[in-house]
This record gives C-alpha cells, structure tokens and sequence, in this order.
C-alpha cells in the first residue's frame, strides 16, 4: 500500500522577511532624518517611519542595537531591546 504524502502550505509571499514594530527603540518624529541617517550609515538602510517608529525584522534590530552598542562612548550604559517584538512599551 503506498504512503500518502501530505501536502505542507506554502505561505502566499515567499522570500519575503517579517518587520515588526519595535516600539522600546523608536524615535520623536523630528528625530527621525538623523536616526535614519545614523541607521543607514550601520545597517546600510533605514529603519525609521515618519510618525518615528522603528520596522525592522529582527536580525536588523539586532544588528542595529549591536553597532549602536559597540559606538558607544566609554561608561555609558548599554542600550537593549527589551520589546522582543511582542508591543511591549518598556
């Protein structure tokens, strides 16, 4: 008797990376040209909106809070993302 395969869906956009909103890292509104300047310069792309909120996936975040830590002056503390991508405003 031959074995039935099951068929596994495919989500409709492959290929495509999942953004949140990281709210622990967002920025004022008139912020946001230099953060967005500063990201570019890190990541190599902007990751701030115009209302100030950050959208990256996680491998941006943490590649930005990365470079945001290693460029920062000595004895200051360490920046981290407490969000964890679930909204949490803290």
């Amino acid at each position: 008797m031959a074995k039935k395969r099951r068929k596994v869906g495919v989500p409709a956009i492959v290929g495509t990376v999942a953004t949140a909103d990281h709210s622990s890292l967002d920025v004022h509104p008139s912020q946001v040209q230099e953060a967005n300047q500063y990201a570019k310069k890190l990541c190599g792309r902007e990751l701030f909106r115009a209302d100030g909120k950050m959208e990256a996936s996680r491998s941006q975040v943490k590649r930005y809070v990365e470079a945001l830590n290693r460029n920062r002056p000595e004895g200051q503390p360490r920046i981290v993302n407490f969000d964890g991508g679930y909204g949490d405003p803290t």
